[in-house]
């Protein structure tokens, strides 16, 4: 049978465990806590005391202190000079003959070339042979763990991490490794270890078959039992395989388990439509026609009770001089509601790109950098020299609060997911001066943006909502 009649989804259940369940997986989330924790520290011993060798294409040993150079006499060992000496020479200067180029390792950054240490030439080899998932999966084997010896003397609860399936560890070290990929890459910060602050809160099984549906809304996971999963029966209905894989996962309302699986292909309209679509704060998405999608503003709806919640857990843990059980309720009920918030606003732009790329056969968007446009406001000096302007960082301060309550960034990677699925035409556009360009003469000026809302072409007359305007030029740009 043909995969392309087919699409893999990834469905969300509200999961209904047994007290004694709860404990089980709370010890699996601690024993997957150990284990990041431990193949984490592994490969930053590797990165420390391994390093990627050109010539033979291989991990060479290197050592990890920073080194440099300094200049030793060729025929005697009586006199040694600094590198900015001879640097500062001409290259046909006969002193430089005379000294060849030593390598050493500066442990301090004041400290004189003559009193550094030598590098070393025995190093310390890493416990990995690569910065792999394979490597790691075969260090953190269940029958070698308890011989192993992990950087830092970290403990190793051996029981606890055997508690819980192997291949649930293989999928935390699957993630842990994808991640470090994506760092060694530049794409993204290196992972960090999970404590307190940062708790592991999710387990993932990537053996298919594993999860078992055994009829109505009860589905049977291994070292587990049988668990009820709201819902099961009549979502899972069309799926056309077993479970390939599944994720736990702990939020603040509870459990939930995202089971993956194949379903058949929905029948989709074709459309000859094309729509640019600009991204904002008052209007969450325009379009080149005129239509506005508001901006449903979940976090600005519940902003009030956030700040009462949040200023009780305040008064609570002040008066009481730490941490109480009356604190520890009102936390959970801070953390519901952020949770609320955040499903909103992703229940929200599940139903607008639904719709998207079900209208429109082509999608055009400004390919905009969220990250930067929340920067903070740069310091002006002033020009006596005495002090700075204000840069109006205040103001910034709610325009990023409400930049992020759009949620615009996830709306975007929704539509851009969703339009590949279903066979749609979608870019991302350059967003240089789209909102100062007329769209009837192409003038560019900054003054033909009036307002927020006003555009009139300084040069032509052409007046209408800046926002169209802008979902014109972005559809014009497209186009080309």
């Amino acid at each position: 049978m043909s995969t392309d009649n087919f699409d893999v989804k990834l469905l969300e259940f509200k999961l209904y465990p047994t007290s004694s369940q709860q404990e089980q997986l709370e010890n699996w989330l601690r024993a997957q806590q150990q284990i990041w924790n431990i193949g984490l520290s592994l490969l930053l011993e590797f990165e420390t005391f391994a390093a990627y060798n050109k010539i033979d294409k291989g991990i060479a040993p290197c050592c990890p202190l920073p080194w440099d150079y300094i200049w030793r006499p060729i025929t005697s060992n009586q006199d040694w000079r600094s590198p900015h000496i001879l640097e500062s020479l001409p290259n046909k200067d006969p002193l430089r003959k005379k000294y060849i180029p030593v390598p050493i390792a500066k442990v301090g950054t004041k400290r004189r070339p003559n009193s550094s240490c030598p590098l070393p030439r025995q190093y310390k080899k890493p416990q990995l042979d690569q910065d792999s998932e394979y490597s790691l999966v075969k260090w953190c084997g269940y029958q070698k763990l308890p011989k192993q010896n992990p950087p830092n003397g970290a403990y190793i609860d051996v029981a606890l991490i055997t508690s819980c399936p192997q291949k649930h560890m293989t999928g935390t070290l699957k993630i842990l490794a994808t991640a470090w990929k994506e760092y060694k890459k530049g794409k993204r910060k290196r992972p960090r270890f999970k404590g307190h602050r940062n708790p592991m809160q999710s387990t993932t099984n990537y053996q298919s078959g594993d999860a078992k549906l055994v009829g109505g809304d009860y589905l049977k996971l291994p070292k587990l039992g049988t668990v009820k999963a709201k819902g099961l029966e009549h979502r899972w209905a069309k799926s056309t395989s077993n479970v390939r894989n599944y994720i736990i996962k702990k939020e603040p309302s509870g459990w939930y388990i995202f089971l993956c699986g194949r379903f058949p292909k929905e029948a989709i309209k074709t459309s000859n439509i094309s729509a640019g679509l600009d991204a904002g704060v008052k209007h969450l998405l325009t379009d080149d026609v005129g239509n506005h999608i508001e901006n449903p503003e979940p976090l600005k709806k519940n902003l009030i009770k956030l700040k009462r919640l949040q200023q009780k857990a305040s008064r609570q843990f002040h008066m009481n001089n730490g941490k109480t059980q009356n604190w520890e309720k009102t936390q959970a009920k801070i953390k519901k509601l952020h949770e609320k918030i955040r499903r909103q606003r992703k229940a929200y732009a599940h139903k607008i790109s639904t719709f998207a790329t079900e209208k429109f056969g082509e999608i055009y968007v400004e390919d905009l950098q969220h990250q930067n446009m929340r920067k903070r406001s740069k310091p002006i000096e002033r020009k006596d020299g005495k002090g700075y302007e204000h840069n109006k960082q205040s103001q910034k301060k709610g325009l990023n609060r409400a930049l992020s309550d759009t949620g615009m960034g996830q709306l975007i990677t929704m539509i851009e997911e969703k339009a590949a699925a279903k066979g749609r035409v979608f870019k991302r556009i350059d967003p240089k001066y789209t909102s100062q360009t007329c769209s009837q003469c192409g003038h560019v000026d900054a003054k033909n943006r009036k307002s927020q809302s006003d555009f009139t072409c300084v040069k032509c007359g052409h007046s209408e909502n800046a926002d169209v305007n802008a979902a014109k030029n972005i559809k014009q740009k497209g186009k080309l």
